[in-house]
């Protein structure tokens, strides 16, 4: 999608475009937008405070959903399920300072105007990212607060305080990442009569129980070019810091992870591509421990402007990359390239009919800016 509003929905499997509607927010611009949890509808908000969902396999507008504040621009949203209690809901942020909440309700309203709010920042929110398994929520705003929620309830739990010396210091990028301890892999496992697999002598149901417990990891990036490592328990706790951007005149302006949680890939204002490997685990005892378990498994440029957004497919491990350049391409996480969209066709079976599938053609990083 762009600012003017247009949405297009592409096959990877050989990058034709399948689909297209256009002005989602009229004379608005189109600011951001997110899938619900079966990725099957397509929410997007505006510059004018509007938020709207759509099937976008036809571009018809589902509903919108309206408050009464200011019509201030939306940052960020997200759609999040309450497996628990059965109820999904859509989240969105921004100039306003504050989360506005909606009910995903099944009826055939137009328009939803039932709502709450998570209030508590002073600044423009620039971010958040949730953790619907652990009822988490992060927002973080144009000062350096990040504010830690009750995805649920909007019960704040901690703030913590994204400091940047001679630097901006807001948050531009957050990611709930779980803790996995090294040689996790190793642990000794036992499989029940039910077919459920448990950790040592425990179960599988005890196993989810002892994980829900367990600390987060939650990831900001700002304007200084660091990501930030937070270790999240009762309280949050800054564990150390890494390289996001090249260089610190270069701002992190997108973070994800794969399914597995294996991966996080990093992107920067000015194009470059990381991926970090943390299939062994992350180690918390110690900021040198931490930093080291961050593994960086390839480094490129992957546009000549900034990074505006990257995810992952799933079983796939294909990194979709949008950039500022108005294009939009896929690559390996080994920075092979099947090609971009709109300019390239491909079978994602045939490496033949890839651009660089072994990335050979890759362009090296940038030299680091001081």
């Amino acid at each position: 999608a762009d600012e003017n509003g247009t949405v297009c929905v592409w096959n990877i499997t050989n990058g034709q475009r399948e689909g297209r509607f256009m002005k989602a927010h009229g004379d608005a611009k189109l600011t951001c937008m997110c899938f619900d949890k079966n990725e099957r509808r397509l929410i997007t908000a505006g510059g004018d405070g509007s938020v709207v969902m759509w099937n976008f396999n036809n571009g018809s507008k589902l509903r919108e959903y309206a408050h009464g504040e200011s019509k201030e621009e939306i940052t960020t949203v997200l759609f999040a399920a309450d497996d628990k209690r059965e109820s999904d809901a859509i989240y969105a942020s921004g100039w306003n300072c504050k989360v506005f909440v909606w009910e995903d309700v099944d009826d055939d309203s137009d328009v939803i105007t039932e709502y709450r709010t998570f209030e508590g920042h002073r600044e423009d929110i620039t971010h958040m990212a949730a953790f619907a398994a652990r009822s988490l929520l992060a927002t973080g705003d144009y000062e350096g607060r990040i504010t830690i929620w009750n995805l649920f309830t909007g019960e704040k739990r901690m703030s913590l305080y994204h400091r940047a010396e001679r630097y901006e210091t807001s948050v531009e990028r957050l990611l709930w990442f779980p803790i996995r301890q090294p040689n996790w892999r190793q642990q000794p496992s036992c499989m029940s009569d039910d077919g459920s697999v448990g950790v040592g002598r425990t179960t599988a149901a005890s196993a989810k129980k002892h994980a829900e417990k367990q600390p987060m990891l939650l990831l900001s990036c700002g304007g200084d070019g660091l990501m930030r490592v937070w270790l999240i328990t009762s309280v949050g706790r800054l564990l150390c810091t890494l390289p996001g951007a090249q260089g610190r005149l270069e701002q992190v302006t997108s973070i994800c992870a794969d399914r597995e949680n294996d991966h996080i890939v990093t992107g920067d204002s000015a194009g470059h591509l990381r991926v970090w490997d943390l299939r062994e685990g992350v180690d918390t005892s110690n900021p040198e421990a931490c930093r080291a378990s961050f593994k960086q498994r390839m480094h490129w440029r992957a546009h000549h402007h900034a990074i505006l957004c990257v995810d992952v497919v799933p079983v796939r491990n294909l990194i979709v990359v949008g950039s500022k350049d108005h294009n939009v391409t896929l690559w390996t996480f080994d920075g092979g390239m099947l090609g971009m969209l709109g300019e390239d066709s491909w079978d994602i079976d045939d490496l033949r009919t890839w651009k660089d599938a072994e990335g050979e053609e890759r362009e090296a990083p940038m030299l680091e800016t001081a």
